[in-house]
């Protein structure tokens, strides 16, 4: 008889066992990223060999990716603690979105509406009243500057102060001094707070209520969801929702039909403004074009990093900032 000897079948198993283990199915996300990433170096100038190595090396870098935060870590708990939440959690993973990817995202989805809402004039000036009653404190602090000295009474306070008993116990002649500068103090104060108050109400002109920045973080998920798993999922999303919400204090009920609905008022709101924005970028192109001899394309192409022109550059931010410019709100 003769020996039986392995078949060339039998490597060709251990070597894809050894494969299973050895590679990992990437992220399609992450994937496309890498692609856009090689593509943009590729069109700056670089070579493909230079443009395969960066890549390269940021796929090394997102795998080095930090490990999840105590936040992160305490909301996973909570996950795992509600068997809604737990089996809709398991769901969304086995359709191909990364736990931990998922977990950073549902917290950036409670957190993050918060946190840009606290960076903006509405939420520290939220009413018509509040704005009222801030111009009315700066036409007191000039007032009060323009009565200071404005008397007899006052005029000869302030030039006895060195001398007065309240002064000597309370520094002296720096406190006096103090005193002395405190009209030209509050009429300072009154600028600086009139000036920062209309700067902001000019840079967030458009800003958003917390709904608002709810609603987009609302559609940024969903969005993160189909993109992951081909689907929406509304029916595994709002479990995690209101898992997140009662974790994070948010107080906040979520329903299904009613989220799905919101979602695609959100998408269409969100469709249109994109479509307007195309348009005003074009119509700047266009009007860049048309004072430099040069095509729109052109101009577009440098605007967007892949091609290298200081003057056009230059064009079109004067054009950005002619197109924003306008009287200050008051």
């Amino acid at each position: 008889m003769k020996s039986r000897r392995p078949h060339s079948s039998d490597k060709r198993t251990d070597l894809s066992a050894e494969s299973i283990t050895s590679f990992r199915k990437r992220d399609p996300a992450v994937e496309t990223l890498l692609d856009r990433h090689e593509k943009a170096l590729v069109l700056r100038g670089k070579s493909r060999a230079d443009a395969k190595r960066s890549r390269e090396q940021f796929a090394k870098e997102l795998k080095e990716a930090p490990a999840p935060t105590d936040v992160e870590r305490g909301l996973k708990s909570a996950i795992l603690k509600d068997a809604k939440a737990h089996k809709a959690f398991e769901n969304l993973v086995r359709n191909g979105y990364q736990a931990d990817a998922l977990i950073a995202h549902l917290t950036m989805w409670a957190r993050a509406p918060g946190l840009l809402f606290q960076k903006t004039l509405r939420s520290k000036v939220p009413t018509r009243d509040a704005k009222r009653q801030l111009m009315s404190l700066l036409d007191t602090l000039l007032l009060a500057a323009k009565g200071i000295g404005a008397d007899a009474f006052q005029r000869e306070l302030l030039n006895e102060l060195d001398h007065h008993w309240m002064i000597t116990e309370n520094g002296g002649s720096k406190a006096a001094e103090r005193v002395t500068l405190l009209p030209d103090t509050l009429r300072l104060y009154a600028k600086v707070l009139r000036w920062q108050f209309l700067m902001d109400s000019r840079l967030f002109r458009d800003g958003k209520t917390y709904n608002e920045y709810r609603s987009e973080q609302t559609r940024i998920f969903f969005d993160l969801a189909r993109k992951r798993t081909g689907k929406d999922r509304v029916d595994s999303v709002v479990p995690l929702f209101e898992c997140a919400s009662l974790h994070f204090c948010l107080d906040e009920t979520f329903e299904e039909k009613a989220l799905s609905q919101q979602l695609k008022r959100h998408r269409e709101t969100f469709k249109a403004l994109r479509e307007r924005h195309a348009e005003a970028e074009k119509a700047l192109y266009s009007r860049v074009a048309t004072q430099l001899g040069i095509t729109a394309e052109h101009v577009r192409s440098v605007a967007l990093g892949q091609r290298r022109s200081n003057a056009i550059l230059a064009a079109v931010l004067a054009a950005l900032r002619g197109r924003r410019s306008g009287p200050l709100d008051s």
